[in-house]
C-alpha cells in the first residue's frame, strides 16, 4: 500500500501524539514543529478527522505487529515462521519498560501495556517469540 503525503503526515502525526500523550495536551504547532511539517497542512488533516468523527481521538485503536522470520541454506528449501501479535494503541504512555512502542501496545487479553509487564512475562507473548518458538521446531 502506498500513503500520500496527507496519509504520511497524518500517520506521523497520530504516532506523534501517542508517543507524547503523558504530557498532557499537545498542540499542533509542537507536532509541526517535532515532525517537521507544515502547521497549515496539519490543521487540514485534523479538520478533515473531526468532520468525519468528532471522537475519532477516544476511540480504541487495534494494531498488531508481525515478526517473519527466513533461514536459508540449512536445507533445500528457507525455514520461514511468522509471529503475530493483537492488541489496542493505549490512549496514553504507561510504563517505563520495553522500547518504542511498548508503552502504548497492550496485547489482546491483557490489561497491561508491554511498557508495564515484566520482560520475561513479555517474551511469552510477543510476535517475535511466537515466531522463534516456531522456527525453533525445525532444529
Amino acid at each position: 500500500m502506498k500513503l500520500t503525503n496527507k496519509g504520511r503526515y497524518a500517520v506521523m502525526a497520530m504516532a506523534d501524539l501517542a508517543s507524547n500523550a503523558n504530557e498532557g495536551p499537545i498542540s499542533l504547532t509542537e507536532i509541526s514543529l517535532r515532525q517537521n511539517i507544515s502547521l497549515a497542512y496539519l490543521e487540514q488533516i485534523f479538520l478533515k478527522l473531526k468532520k468525519i468523527d468528532k471522537q475519532w481521538y477516544r476511540k480504541k485503536i487495534d494494531a498488531r505487529f508481525i515478526c517473519a522470520l527466513t533461514i536459508f541454506g540449512l536445507k533445500k528449501k528457507p525455514i520461514q515462521s511468522i509471529g503475530i501479535i493483537k492488541g489496542k494503541i493505549s490512549p496514553k504512555k504507561i510504563g517505563k519498560n520495553g522500547f518504542g512502542y511498548d508503552p502504548i501496545f497492550i496485547p489482546d487479553g491483557k490489561r497491561k501495556t508491554f511498557g508495564q509487564m515484566k520482560y520475561s512475562n513479555k517474551l511469552k507473548i510477543d510476535h517475535r517469540s511466537k515466531a522463534f518458538k516456531k522456527i525453533k521446531k525445525f532444529f
